[in-house]
This record gives C-alpha cells, structure tokens and sequence, in this order.
C-alpha cells in the first residue's frame, strides 16, 4: 500500500464506509504494537476472548491498558489526527503549538482533566511513510543510538515554568524503546 497522504486519507473513508470506526481500528493496532515492543508476552487471541467476556467487544484500547498495567510509565492514549502528512516541518519548528499535532496533544490532556507540567503522557497517532509516532512529554536524557535503527527525535521545550515542559515527537518504537532500557518498567504478571 502506498503510504502517501492522499492513500492514507483513501484508506480511512474505506474503513468508515465498511463500518469499522477508524479510531477504534487504529487504537487497537496501537495497543497491540506497544504490546509488543513492552515485553508483554500475552496472546492477543487470549486477550481479545477476555475483553468480548468483559466488554462484548474484542476491541482493545488505553483505558483497558492502563487498567490492566497501571503501572506503566505513562499514559497513552491513540488518535488519527487529520492532515498530519501536510505539516511543514518548518511549522514544528517555528510555531509548534498551532500544529495539529500539539493541539490535539492538549485536547488529549483536557479530556482526561489533566496537566502536562504534572503527568507524563504520550499520544500516538499515525504517520504516512512511519506508520506509528508519538508525541509526549517524558524527560529523557539519554542519546539511544541503535546502527540497526533509524530514528529521528524533535523536542521542543516550552513554557515560562522551571524546567519548562519538553515536548517530544518521534516513532513510538523509540519511546517503547526507551521505556524498556531506562524507565525500570516491567511487565510483571
């Protein structure tokens, strides 16, 4: 599949149409992707019995996540956010908090009624060409350099208060990888 903007777009009227709710769809390949990047080593076929016994539906996202590993580092949460592959990167760079991207961000942050200079947070949301990104706000001091990986990062601080909150978006495979090496998160059944 080609992952230019425009296919993407395609893509998601093509699940609307078919009934399946695109939020919900990309929620769950969300969830399963930081599944798998955690160390949690659950079969998803188990998991999806479980969640249709408790739920009625097989569909797996962050509020069954956090309720089932609350202690995870952070919160996560999923969204598609509309026109993201027309960004500039220039517009990141020179007016990051009128992008979609951090918009959407802090919509995340007042649904859940909380503050990024309090909690650690992160919202993944998909990208053409990278499949899956995440903005958050996690303190990292460390320079993971991976020759097998080609990861990319940009951080920007921001806010008058000390320190001021850091912004990061990058692939969310980074950030498991990150939360694996140096957050001492476990996956402990």
């Amino acid at each position: 599949m080609n992952t230019d903007g425009a296919d993407y777009m395609e893509w998601a009227d093509i699940l609307e149409e078919s009934g399946m709710d695109p939020q919900s769809s990309f929620e769950d390949s969300a969830v399963r992707r930081v599944l798998s990047n955690s160390g949690i080593l659950r079969s998803v076929k188990q998991i999806r019995r479980e969640l249709r016994e408790q739920r009625g539906t097989d569909d797996m996202d962050f509020v069954w996540f956090h309720a089932e590993y609350p202690n995870f580092p952070m919160t996560l949460g999923a969204r598609r956010i509309k026109y993201v592959h027309k960004i500039d990167l220039s517009k990141i760079l020179k007016s990051f908090t009128s992008t979609p991207i951090f918009k959407e961000y802090v919509k995340f942050h007042e649904e859940r009624g909380t503050d990024p200079k309090e909690e650690t947070a992160g919202l993944i949301f998909p990208y053409p060409g990278h499949t899956m990104m995440v903005i958050h706000n996690l303190i990292r001091d460390d320079e993971i350099v991976d020759p097998h990986k080609q990861w990319a990062r940009i951080t920007r601080p921001l806010g008058t208060t000390s320190p001021p909150v850091i912004y990061t978006i990058e692939p969310l495979e980074a950030l498991l990888q990150h939360i694996r090496t140096f957050c001492e998160w476990v996956y402990d059944e």
